[in-house]
């Protein structure tokens, strides 16, 4: 039996959960949503989630994407940057919103305003896209990446 402390190739395993998880991933490049938005909320989910592997992972395919370093360095600070243009902080503030659960109250102002961004399918996409770096990042950590 293997130990949580004991790492190993999860991804390896042959887990059909897990190949469906990275389905989804892929399946975002048909959401309209630009790749370089997406790699940012997903190295953002990652930072509040505290997944080195991720952060890493995420910060070079951020840049891959065309994210300048200015945005890779001040994604934890993205308030405080005028890096950041308006859809972008839109998404970023819908992934804390999504990644922490606190507000669900002040989520309805949030969808309004990414709405003026995205369209419906792209909020779902991108809710998911959430969701999916918070299930991957959970695996990541807890299976010893």
């Amino acid at each position: 039996m293997t130990r949580v402390a004991d790492r190993f190739e999860y991804w390896n395993v042959g887990s059909e959960a897990y190949e469906r998880l990275l389905a989804t991933k892929g399946a975002l490049g048909a959401s309209g949503l630009s790749e370089q938005l997406v790699e940012l909320v997903f190295l953002r989910v990652s930072q509040i989630n505290g997944c080195r592997f991720c952060i890493a992972m995420h910060s070079a395919a951020a840049q891959q994407a065309g994210a300048s370093a200015e945005h890779i360095d001040g994604l934890a600070e993205w308030r405080g940057s005028r890096v950041f243009d308006a859809p972008e902080r839109a998404a970023l503030a819908w992934a804390e919103t999504v990644t922490l659960v606190e507000d669900v109250q002040g989520a309805a102002a949030q969808k309004d305003r990414l709405l003026s961004h995205l369209t419906p399918q792209q909020l779902v996409d991108l809710t998911i896209a959430v969701g999916l770096m918070n299930a991957l990042n959970r695996v990541a950590i807890f299976l010893g990446r």
